[in-house]
């Protein structure tokens, strides 16, 4: 649940490697005017063993008017191994 509609967001999220003993969860959503974290605690996830591709889905979850919209620019896979961009770079500041 966002704080507002008509407005865009920085959604973060982690996937970690099958034999990734961690347990923090890194995910959160940036509000894409201030650069605030405004949600935290979005799960991460990590690969299964046997993991050969990704694909990335969204869906619309209760919406009842079928004139509700939402809209993603840019979706992007990152490995983070110190030369991804910073959460202030992908919100263009």
């Amino acid at each position: 649940n966002l704080p507002s509609l008509d407005k865009w967001y920085l959604m973060v999220g982690y996937i970690h490697a099958y034999n990734d003993a961690s347990t923090t969860t890194l995910g959160a959503v940036y509000d894409g005017e201030t650069g605030e974290k405004i949600v935290v605690g979005i799960s991460d996830y990590k690969f299964a063993s046997t993991s050969a591709r990704q694909r990335h889905r969204a869906y619309l979850y209760y919406a009842d008017d079928l004139d509700d919209r939402q809209y993603f620019f840019n979706p992007r896979v990152d490995m983070i191994d110190g030369n991804q961009p910073t959460i202030s770079e992908l919100l263009g500041r």
